[in-house]
């Protein structure tokens, strides 16, 4: 199955997606840094129980000048955590991701897909049983949580042309579902993604021992070549779908002793002298995980 991403639909003047893949996506969020952050690659303690980080050293060398930061892939076990969508509709608006965290209680916070200028999400995305924006064939992977039947695992991801993909039993089983960009193939191959352009980007995936994957790339990559890095067999990713590119591209991570802070570079600044401070964007939708 071939998904083609409208160019320049989502990105404005920094990302034209013309890709083989599959997505729920968007414009460029405000900017709005409640206060200066933090350096924007930052990590510090030890994980709790039922968390793993790995800081995985690209095979991949980036284009020009850009530096090659190790891809950071944070693991969670669903036993231990609670995936939650959150949306500036239902939650009070749009906010930097340090605030999403901190106010809504999560352990950990990443883009939860791309989205429009209103904030709206371009795929579909329904929240709770109510959909916030209906469903665009050109977007191949979808992500669930908040499950209706009791006793069912929290999380789920399948792509549009796997074996078993059905959307309207997807949205009967799922409270909340969200299309997106896929990374990885029904059976954990890297998409062919034919976009030339390189930026930072946030991911999510699921493993093979059922755990829910939080990446961010900061180095600037064609996401054929995250893609085919994210395929790599040693990291056991089953599934993964891009969330985000470029500066709005987030992850938070405060997990007892276990702090992360990673933020994508602006497109001016691929291939110059990355800042010491990023400026944190206003997210509209956020992908996050509490302790059960």
């Amino acid at each position: 199955m071939v998904d083609r991403a409208l160019g320049g639909r989502h990105r404005g003047w920094w990302l034209a997606l013309v890709l083989v893949a599959s997505a729920c996506s968007g414009g460029e969020g405000a900017v709005a840094p409640s206060h200066p952050s933090p350096p924007a690659s930052s990590h510090d303690g030890t994980p709790p129980a039922g968390v793993t980080i790995d800081r995985v050293t690209a095979r991949i060398a980036p284009s020009g000048a850009a530096r090659r930061h190790p891809i950071t892939i944070v693991r969670f076990d669903l036993a231990h955590f609670q995936p939650v969508l959150l949306t500036a509709r239902d939650d009070g608006g749009a906010h930097t991701l340090d605030r999403w965290v901190r106010e809504e209680h999560l352990v950990a916070g990443i883009n939860a897909a791309m989205y429009e200028p209103d904030g709206s999400a371009s795929g579909l995305c329904v929240r709770r049983g109510v959909e916030e924006s209906p469903d665009d064939p050109l977007f191949g992977g979808f992500y669930g949580l908040d499950p209706i039947a009791p006793n069912t695992a929290s999380f789920t991801m399948l792509g549009r042309d796997c074996a078993s993909f059905d959307l309207p039993a997807l949205r009967a089983a799922w409270g909340s579902v969200v299309a997106t960009y896929r990374l990885l193939d029904c059976e954990g191959h890297p998409i062919a993604w034919v976009d030339p352009d390189r930026y930072s980007a946030a991911a999510i995936a699921m493993d093979r021992e059922g755990r829910l994957v939080l990446i961010h790339s900061r180095t600037p990559y064609r996401m054929r070549e995250l893609a085919e890095m994210l395929a790599d067999g040693s990291l056991g990713l089953t599934q993964a779908f891009f969330v985000e590119g470029g500066p709005e591209a987030t992850l938070i991570v405060e997990a007892g002793d276990l702090h992360v802070r990673e933020v994508g570079l602006r497109r001016d600044l691929l291939d110059g002298v990355e800042p010491e401070h990023d400026t944190l964007y206003s997210l509209p939708n956020v992908l996050g995980l509490r302790a059960r």
